[in-house]
C-alpha cells in the first residue's frame, strides 16, 4: 500500500521497526534553498517520529549538520562519539567534544576497537546487511 502527503510519496510497510519507508523521488522545487529542504526535511522527520534519533558525531560536516539542524528544531537526539582505540581519531573526538559543548548537548562517548571489530564482528554485519544486486 502505498500513499501521497506533501508530494512526498510513502509505502506502507508492516514491520515492527518500521511504520512506512520514504521514497526519495520527491520534487524539490526551484526556489527552494538547501537550508530550507534541509529544515524541511528534518521537521517531517520530526512530526513523523516520536522517539529520538541517535546521531553519530564524527566531527565531520554532514554529522555538524544534523546536529545543528536538529538543535535548531528543537529535534531531540542522542549523540553518540566513537572513540576508537589509541586515540586514533583523539582530533575527531575533541572536535565533535567541542561543538556539543558550544551547542549545550548531552553526548555519551562510546569506545571502538577497529581490530576487534574487523576480527570478529565485521563479516557477520556484512552478512547481515547484504543484498544481492538483483
Amino acid at each position: 500500500m502505498s500513499y501521497s502527503f506533501d508530494g512526498v510519496e510513502y509505502d506502507k510497510k508492516q514491520s515492527k521497526n518500521s511504520v512506512f519507508t520514504l521514497n526519495f523521488n520527491r520534487i524539490i522545487e526551484a526556489e527552494t534553498t538547501y537550508r530550507q529542504a534541509l529544515l524541511d526535511n528534518a521537521g517531517r522527520m520530526r512530526d513523523t517520529y516520536t522517539e529520538p534519533f541517535d546521531v553519530l558525531l564524527s566531527d565531520g560536516i554532514d554529522s555538524e549538520v544534523v546536529v545543528r539542524t536538529f538543535k535548531d528544531l528543537g529535534i531531540r537526539h542522542n549523540t553518540f562519539i566513537y572513540r576508537l582505540e589509541n586515540n586514533l581519531n583523539v582530533r575527531d573526538v575533541q572536535g565533535a567534544i567541542a561543538l556539543c559543548n558550544e551547542l549545550g548537548n548531552d553526548y555519551k562517548i562510546v569506545d571502538f576497537n577497529l581490530q576487534q571489530f574487523f576480527e570478529h564482528d565485521a563479516l557477520s554485519y556484512f552478512n547481515k546487511s547484504f543484498i544481492p544486486n538483483v
